[in-house]
């Protein structure tokens, strides 16, 4: 089962990134299929910085390439990003797992497996894992014509985040 929600998942996932890109790739693609393969992906722990608690990221296209930024991001219980916004939004894709969404001024909301996620540009917003369940997603996140896809602040507190 959820071998075929993550397929799913994916599929969906590489659907509303060619919604994302279609005229601009069709305009400027090469005409030829390209694999990325496991081996040229990036793959790591999430950056301190910006992240509190054990995460781990993958990257999955080159960004500045295709004028998206992609990846998948796993969160151990209690995990989760930093304050942030996208100047053009973003949309995450739960692939296993349960977390937690908070914008700014708002309570958190849960996110759970099979879930997608639309996060408005410039909405200021944290997401990952619950405080006792781990989670997994895909993100996808538009680049801005300085090639950013996120603008990081502050991380989270004790009044942020549920169970601290």
């Amino acid at each position: 089962m959820k071998k075929t929600v993550k397929v799913i998942t994916i599929a969906v996932a590489a659907a509303a990134l060619g919604i994302f890109l279609w005229s601009a790739l069709c305009a400027e693609a090469e005409p030829n299929v390209r694999i990325i393969r496991e081996t040229e992906q990036r793959v790591g722990p999430a950056s301190p910085e910006n992240f509190t608690g054990e995460a781990v990221s993958r990257g999955y296209f080159p960004a500045k390439e295709i004028g998206v930024s992609t990846g998948e991001v796993t969160f151990k219980p209690g995990a989760r990003t930093a304050w942030h916004t996208h100047p053009r939004g973003q949309m995450l894709i739960i692939t296993e797992g349960r977390g937690l969404v908070r914008q700014w001024g708002e309570e958190p909301q849960e996110m759970r497996e099979g879930d997608a996620v639309w996060i408005p540009a410039g909405v200021k917003h944290w997401h990952g894992a619950a405080p006792d369940s781990g989670v997994t997603h895909i993100a996808l996140a538009p680049l801005d014509e300085e090639g950013r896809s996120s603008t990081w602040m502050e991380k989270t507190n004790g009044e942020d985040y549920p169970g601290n």
